[in-house]
């Protein structure tokens, strides 16, 4: 590994280098991020709906020795199986549980353009959907694309 000099997170910062990985990256997760988000959208209208069959359905430890209820689903939108899942940590576990055994339907929507993008019982609200989206596809990228450019400034300079 190269030693790291005290001031280089400064030299980086003040390089050209840094400012144009970083317009870079932001104009291409903005474009990635609007196309994910579009072709969800039309889960928002409740348009597109199908029934899913719970798979899957238990009191679960997460990976950080936490309770949590897990509901596994799967459905099927134009001859295509899908799966997703729904998690309720802390309160109620039994009853959420009890409420959706295995081998029941429930009701599901769906983005048309991304059928992998479901949301069960009710469509999600736009917040959510803005919000998941940002996360997943701006956010997260961001970071690790900014850490991965500044690892390679170092590397090369």
């Amino acid at each position: 590994m190269y030693p790291i000099e005290p001031n280089i997170l400064d030299q980086y910062a003040h390089s050209g280098w840094a400012l144009w990985s970083s317009i870079f990256i932001l104009i291409g997760l903005l474009l990635y991020t609007y196309d994910r988000y579009a072709k969800r959208w039309s889960a928002i209208t409740g348009l597109h709906q199908t029934d899913a069959r719970v798979v899957f359905s238990e009191v679960c430890i997460d990976g950080h020795a936490r309770k949590q209820a897990l509901v596994i689903y799967t459905y099927t939108v134009n001859g295509k199986h899908f799966k997703g899942h729904l998690a309720q940590p802390k309160t109620n576990l039994q009853a959420f549980i009890e409420k959706h055994p295995m081998g029941t339907e429930i009701p599901l929507y769906y983005a048309h353009r991304d059928p992998a993008f479901s949301s069960p019982f009710v469509p999600p609200t736009k917040i959510s959907l803005i919000k998941r989206t940002i996360v997943r596809y701006f956010a997260f990228p961001i970071f690790a694309l900014n850490l991965a450019s500044l690892t390679a400034y170092v590397a090369f300079s």
